[in-house]
């Protein structure tokens, strides 16, 4: 190839390259927070003009004969440097912004680097395309290769040592990690009534954490109950489970029972961790009656809001009352393929870590329990393409009726099985990360918590308004939903305090 037609693609790739770069500021939007630094905000556009034009004013100089000397140069030792740099440099840089940044800017990470990055690197093989002639045929091949092995171990190491020593578990388990995923996936299971629930006998690769043989989380529990035990039963969603935890004792439940025994003398006290990541009221309704019941509770706690918010942003002539829309059955081919899927078992972090991200293959992640038990154009991953109508639109199409039927029936069959009720509002933090960051959400959250009282003030039932007591301190919560270890400490104190003020438990 000439240099006229090196020079030539050289331009192209990295005129696209920046151009996709500005595409990308300008257009994207998160699933999450809209824009990177708020939508229409000042600072966003002075971000996206200040950086349109330094990319312009850098296309305009790699198109000046600076550029074209350095491609049709005869610089070879500076070309053999940028070759056996450019993809260890490229992915350091990837996975240090990445790793460092913060969840929210992620995903535009992704989408702005992926493209930009694979563009800029065709520009930079026209650019050397000519020492990389010379240098296949001379023994400094072979030291270019060992540089980028070296640099990539390195990456690897290095990989290895942030996500083990500053990821979450979860990140770890499901999108870095190179150990088995069987441990994770393993943490649910289907069920026949249910659609799913947590593993029964599951424990985690540290065995800190566990479900019991019916399927709760924690330690076993006696059946039938035992004589002068007060049982409480926590039913909900993953802010019931504590998914951000990583041991079943950091759950707010758990810390209940702790809490009422060690702060307030109810040593008969027994609390049961019934709750299941993405559970919604449905799954929670079922649970209640065919499973929570079988360990004789004395006291149910319900605490529910936003699956059920999800299960509201469906196409409004789907929408009904046995969450058709939004649920489908527990797809095990899925899970199947997951396990004996060959490019998951490859034992490196990095490709673990490119490969989930760049969604090069489907992943832990990808795997997880919305995969196999969520319809597409539903909940959070709905969009206005598929429903006809933005996802405001949706929800004020479909009221939270059934979310209110739920409860009810949720009530019902709590208080004909013997069981006090305590009906919970739910918190949130809309200065964290999640969909309490949108305004949609925030106010399908308020109905959900206006319809809680009301029908515990209808219904007679106990009732504490937990989300206008929950601070909103940054260290208690993990997310916009999910709390820290301290933050359902904080809730179960809470809990707690009512509990013992209302006179719900009787002197043992």
């Amino acid at each position: 190839m000439s240099d006229k037609a090196r020079l030539f693609w050289f331009r192209v790739f990295l005129s696209f390259s920046a151009i996709w770069i500005i595409h990308c500021l300008y257009a994207y939007q998160s699933s999450i927070n809209q824009t990177v630094l708020g939508r229409y905000s000042l600072r966003y556009f002075v971000l996206i003009t200040a950086a349109s034009l330094a990319l312009i004013g850098g296309v305009v100089f790699a198109c000046g004969k600076r550029a074209a000397g350095f491609v049709a140069g005869d610089n070879q030792k500076t070309k053999a440097i940028l070759i056996a740099s450019w993809l260890p440099a490229g992915i350091i840089v990837y996975v240090v912004i990445f790793m460092l940044g913060q969840s929210s800017i992620r995903q535009m990470w992704n989408q702005l680097y992926g493209t930009a990055f694979a563009a800029a690197t065709l520009a930079a093989i026209f650019a050397t395309l000519d020492a990389l002639r010379v240098i296949v045929k001379k023994p400094e091949f072979w030291m270019v290769v060992v540089s980028v092995i070296v640099s990539l171990l390195l990456v690897e190491l290095g990989l290895r040592y942030m996500i083990h020593n500053f990821s979450r578990e979860y990140d770890r388990l499901t999108l870095y990690d190179p150990t088995p995923i069987d441990r994770f996936t393993l943490r649910y299971e289907p069920h026949n009534y249910e659609g799913y629930i947590p593993a029964r006998g599951w424990t985690s690769n540290e065995f800190d954490d566990m479900n019991n043989s019916l399927g709760f989380r924690g330690p076993e529990v006696k059946i039938p109950k035992p004589d002068g035990v007060y049982r409480i039963v926590a039913v909900g969603g993953s802010t019931t489970y504590g998914t951000e935890v990583n041991n079943w004792y950091e759950s707010y439940p758990a810390q209940l029972e702790e809490v009422l025994r060690e702060d307030y003398g109810y040593t008969n006290v027994e609390v049961i961790n019934g709750g299941a990541a993405g559970y919604n009221s449905w799954e929670t309704l079922i649970n209640l009656a065919f499973r929570a019941m079988d360990v004789e509770p004395d006291l149910v706690i319900f605490y529910q809001n936003t699956n059920d918010v999800h299960s509201r942003i469906v196409p409004p002539d789907l929408y009904r009352g046995d969450n058709s829309a939004r649920r489908t059955v527990w797809d095990q081919e899925m899970v199947d393929q997951m396990f004996n899927a060959w490019y998951i078992r490859i034992p490196s972090a990095l490709w673990r870590f490119l490969g989930v991200n760049f969604e090069w293959f489907e992943s832990p992640r990808g795997f997880g329990l919305g995969k196999v038990t969520s319809l597409p154009c539903s909940g959070n991953s709905a969009d206005e393409s598929c429903l006809g109508m933005t996802p405001e639109a949706a929800l004020a199409a479909n009221p939270p009726i059934y979310y209110e039927r739920n409860i009810r029936s949720i009530v019902g069959i709590s208080e004909n099985n013997g069981a006090d009720i305590l009906l919970l509002t739910w918190a949130s933090n809309p200065d964290k990360p999640g969909y309490s960051e949108r305004e949609e959400y925030r106010v399908a959250y308020a109905e959900h918590n206006e319809i809680v009282e009301r029908v515990a003030r209808e219904l007679d039932t106990h009732f504490y308004d937990f989300a206008s007591a929950m601070s909103m301190d940054p260290v208690l919560w993990a997310d916009g939903r999910h709390l820290t270890a301290e933050g359902n400490r904080v809730k179960a104190e809470l809990i707690a305090a009512y509990i013992d003020e209302a006179g719900i438990i009787p002197a043992p």
